[in-house]
C-alpha cells in the first residue's frame, strides 16, 4: 500500500466540455486507478475551461505550490496531455517534479508510469496530441 503523509494528487483538465462528462470521467476514473492501486490521501485538482496551451492555470498554480512545499508524493493524470500541450514545456515539467522526489504516473501511457526510458515515448504521444484543437 502506498500510504503517506503526503498527497497524491489527480489533475484533470480540458479546455472545452460543455456537458462536464470529460472532467466527471477523467475524475471518477482517475479515482478508481489511485484507489486501486493503494494510493491514499487523495487530492483531486481541476481546470475545466482552461486551454493546454498555457501553464497559467489556478489548479495546475496550486499543485505546482504543493509539490514546491514538499507536500505531493504522486501526480496521476488521464494522459500526458492533460498537463499541456507543448511537449518541450511538458517534459520538462515531469523531469522536474521526478527529480524532486514525486512520482508522475499517466494511466493512458504504457506502464502508466514514466520512467526515464519511457520519456521518448511520451514527448512523442504529448507532441502528436499536440497537433490536436483544444
Amino acid at each position: 500500500m502506498k500510504q503517506s503523509n503526503k498527497i497524491t494528487a489527480i489533475y484533470c483538465r480540458t479546455a472545452h466540455d460543455p456537458y462536464g462528462i470529460s472532467i466527471e470521467n477523467q475524475k471518477r476514473v482517475l479515482h478508481e486507478y489511485a484507489t486501486e492501486q493503494g494510493y491514499t490521501n487523495l487530492a483531486i485538482y481541476v481546470d475545466e475551461g482552461f486551454s493546454g496551451l498555457t501553464f497559467d492555470r489556478p489548479s495546475f498554480a496550486k499543485l505546482e505550490a504543493e509539490i514546491k512545499a514538499g507536500r505531493v508524493s504522486a501526480v496521476i493524470v488521464k494522459d500526458i496531455s492533460r498537463i499541456g500541450r507543448n511537449s518541450i514545456e511538458v517534459m520538462k515539467w515531469v523531469w522536474e517534479i521526478t527529480d524532486a522526489g514525486v512520482s508522475f504516473i499517466s494511466i493512458n501511457q504504457p506502464d502508466g508510469i514514466l520512467p526515464t526510458e519511457t520519456y521518448l515515448d511520451a514527448l512523442l504521444a504529448a507532441s502528436l496530441n499536440g497537433g490536436e484543437r483544444e
